[in-house]
């Protein structure tokens, strides 16, 4: 009898352990459902305070259109891209500061914006002055002007987004980390390993190391922007790309500082400056990309492939 008892005892703890182990999962997939249903709710505001002109709408459209229809993994926390501060004139702000798409000059026009940096001292901004301003890379920056990392978008007021083709962002990372000779030990390490003879990596040979397991997504120069940025978890009021960078600037100073007290003509001798921390191959991208398609194809199919959602997020062309 005691045998009996204790076989149904046994059964009995199995069975509540079983019991709770779907009631946690249940609750588990009952809170991803509604988180994902919240992100989808939320994604973008009825009517955008700003629409670039021709490419903005396009890529507006098509990241509303795609987050509406697909789950991306990327959420809000502290590993993400998303950072926030407040404007002296005191409006709040956000975005994601995505490297190889004018994060440099962005987090400097933000910087200014909010009075972090001085304007009588623009001429003497450096990368390194600028990375004292964001509590991510400096812990102490405790006052208004420091942006901090995003953990929700429900009291910003302006949500901005610049971004730039997955294809052309790659060829800058290409051009600025791994085609110069004279970098940093990581991406020195990355050139003895493509080119062990004699370190000189084409851009063709950068992308086929792309390929290679999760090559890509060992650096925040060319990791997909999707991994980076929670871009279906913002309420964004505008989208920006590279290319219209002056008017993106002007219209978010604008936007974040209608008081006029900070503008892009009063910053501009500073942006200038820090976007001569980047250099250029010799070869344009243009030529890079003709010769891809033309004796690489294979390469480059695989390389839109690895890249696909930012391609269809922002609806770019291929």
């Amino acid at each position: 009898m005691k045998k009996i008892f204790k076989y149904f005892r046994a059964l009995y703890e199995i069975l509540k352990c079983i019991f709770a182990c779907f009631l946690m999962f249940c609750f588990a997939t009952g809170l991803d459902r509604y988180f994902s249903t919240k992100i989808y709710y939320r994604v973008f505001p009825t009517a955008p305070v700003v629409v670039v002109p021709d490419y903005g709408k396009a890529s507006y459209e098509s990241v509303k259109s795609f987050c509406l229809s697909n789950r991306v993994q990327a959420y809000l926390d502290k590993n993400s891209r998303a950072i926030k501060g407040i404007s002296s004139d005191n409006i709040s702000f956000s975005t994601c500061l995505i490297p190889k798409s004018g994060s440099t000059t962005l987090m400097a026009t933000m910087l200014a914006s909010s009075g972090f940096i001085n304007l009588d001292d623009i001429r003497n901004i450096s990368c390194g002055i600028l990375s004292k301003g964001d509590k991510r890379y400096n812990p102490d920056c405790n006052q208004k002007s420091c942006l901090q990392p995003l953990e929700d978008d429900f009291k910003i007021d302006f949500s901005f987004l610049l971004i730039r083709h997955p294809l052309k962002r790659l060829y800058s990372a290409w051009s600025d980390k791994i085609a110069r000779k004279n970098t940093k030990p990581k991406f020195r390490r990355i050139q003895r390993f493509i080119s062990p003879k004699t370190g000189i990596v084409s851009f063709q040979l950068f992308l086929e190391w792309l390929l290679i397991g999760q090559n890509h997504m060992s650096d925040i120069h060319w990791k997909p922007v999707s991994k980076m940025c929670p871009v279906c978890e913002i309420s964004w009021d505008a989208i920006y790309d590279t290319k219209e960078i002056q008017f993106a600037l002007a219209g978010i100073l604008a936007e974040i500082n209608p008081s006029g007290s900070v503008s892009y003509q009063k910053l501009q001798p500073m942006l200038e400056m820090l976007n001569n921390h980047t250099t250029s191959s010799t070869a344009s991208f243009d030529e890079e990309m003709k010769n891809l398609r033309t004796n690489h194809k294979t390469t480059l199919e695989k390389i839109i492939k690895l890249y696909k959602t930012e391609i269809e997020l922002f609806g770019y062309n291929t």
